[in-house]
């Protein structure tokens, strides 16, 4: 469904949730709380073109006396996607949808750039629902699946008519600047070029500009920096690319204009903006921007004082490398231990998140390790991407004959995994040991039903 159709704002309402949650004698419960418990999903747009900027937002509403779990949000398959939310936590607003109040939770909220045209199917998104209802005197209470059931979008390309020679993907509305951190530079001296290409549309996506370098130059891969407010629609700000080069002895550098092509949806028409000419004079002169400055006489402490100063910097420095070396051999020394103690798979499903913990890098760690125990079912138990979901996985391990226990440990894995890839802010070293070594565990103990 549409945003645009019922545009809900958070009020000051209260909603009627104990006059809600009463079953009339021939009332159905289940039918009763799907009807007054369900998941929407709004998007910017239903036609979009590939590149561009669509909000898609999965919200859960309620207005029963309830308590609900998300088990599975949406992910994305087909198209880039920005967080529009730092993190998403339990607290409830209270909307207006077709004149009723409801609670309302926010499951997941993005940024979604489409990257190939055709029809892009939403992904699910799961909540397990426990509603809290009354018939006459008694109490009932209820647990049931709920279902985004979301739709898709269709996805076009650019015209191919009139498409520009060097169109590079840009969607939406951009202009162009180029820059030079010192226009007048000393012979050899090392200088920043800028190019920032700013206005709305899909930034992230925007790749390195093409630019003719004059004869004699040469300039590496760019530092890419990326400014806007993710959390507004549409995204706005900024990507700029700057090089690093050194400028000749003598002479004048000019770089002539660039021009950058994108596509403008809601003009339904390419659009090409183009930024000014820079000219860098390169000077012989030993002192720029004032020719009166006389030189500094010697001033500050006596030299002895600034050789302790240096010597006391160095054992700081040594310090600080010997306190970070210390950190990790207790965390290696914490895994080792766990390995000591724990049966690795013949094949080590988990071994690129076990990388990834040695060399720290916490933001791939939860999506790695929980590309692992997929991999492992699939291999293992012979489980097809499409049954990549908890509720389906329970059932198989109920069916093995695995206990409660085990059962209830790997969802707790799976959904901690899940949580930690959209809050990477979550993430420490200590959680990803402690994470690895409860993966190791329950590896182990379903490994030893394959082979006794």
């Amino acid at each position: 469904k549409s945003g645009e159709e019922d545009s809900p704002k958070s009020l000051t309402l209260s909603v009627p949730t104990e006059a809600n949650s009463v079953l009339g004698p021939r009332e159905n419960i289940d039918q009763k709380i799907r009807e007054h418990v369900f998941i929407r999903v709004e998007t910017s747009r239903q036609i979009c073109t590939t590149g561009e900027d669509i909000t898609v937002t999965y919200k859960l509403y309620s207005d029963i006396e309830a308590r609900s779990v998300v088990l599975k949000r949406p992910a994305f398959p087909g198209g880039s996607v920005l967080e529009m939310v730092d993190r998403y936590d339990s607290t409830a607003e209270v909307e207006l949808l077709d004149g009723k109040p409801y609670y309302v939770n926010l499951i997941r909220k993005v940024h979604l750039f489409p990257l190939q045209s055709g029809e892009l199917t939403l992904d699910d998104a799961e909540v397990l629902c426990t509603a809290n209802m009354r018939r006459g005197e008694q109490k009932i209470s209820r647990t049931l699946n709920l279902h985004a059931r979301p739709g898709s979008l269709m996805v076009v390309d650019p015209p191919l008519k009139e498409k520009p020679v060097g169109y590079s993907g840009g969607v939406g509305k951009f202009n162009i600047s180029l820059s030079a951190s010192d226009s007048q530079p000393l012979p050899r001296s090392l200088i920043k070029i800028q190019v920032r290409i700013l206005g709305q549309g899909n930034l992230p996506l925007l790749p390195n500009p093409v630019i003719q370098w004059p004869s004699g130059l040469k300039a590496g891969e760019p530092e890419t920096k990326e400014v806007y407010d993710a959390y507004r629609f549409p995204l706005t700000g900024y990507k700029e690319f700057e090089y690093s080069l050194t400028v000749p002895d003598t002479g004048t550098i000019q770089l002539k204009p660039l021009a950058f092509n994108y596509y403008d949806p809601s003009q339904k028409k390419y659009a090409t903006v183009v930024s000014g000419e820079l000219v860098i004079k390169v000077t012989n002169d030993s002192i720029k921007d004032g020719a009166n400055v006389r030189p500094l006489e010697q001033k500050g402490w006596p030299l002895q004082y600034y050789w302790f100063s240096g010597v006391l910097v160095l054992i700081l420095v040594v310090l600080a490398h010997q306190f970070r070396l210390d950190r990790k051999e207790r965390l290696n020394t914490q895994l080792m231990a766990m390995q000591e103690v724990t049966t690795l798979p013949i094949k080590d499903y988990l071994l690129e998140a076990r990388m990834a913990f040695y060399k720290e890098d916490e933001a791939s760690f939860p999506k790695l390790l929980l590309s692992g125990c997929w991999n492992f079912y699939e291999e293992a138990w012979d489980l097809s991407v499409a049954q990549h979901q908890k509720p389906v996985l329970e059932s198989m391990m109920k069916e093995k004959g695995f206990s409660s226990e085990t059962i209830q440990a790997m969802m707790e894995l799976l959904i901690a995994c899940e949580w930690l890839v959209y809050s990477p802010r979550e993430v420490s070293q200590q959680i990803c040991l402690e994470l690895l070594k409860e993966a190791d565990r329950l590896m182990e103990i379903q490994q030893q039903s394959i082979n006794p």
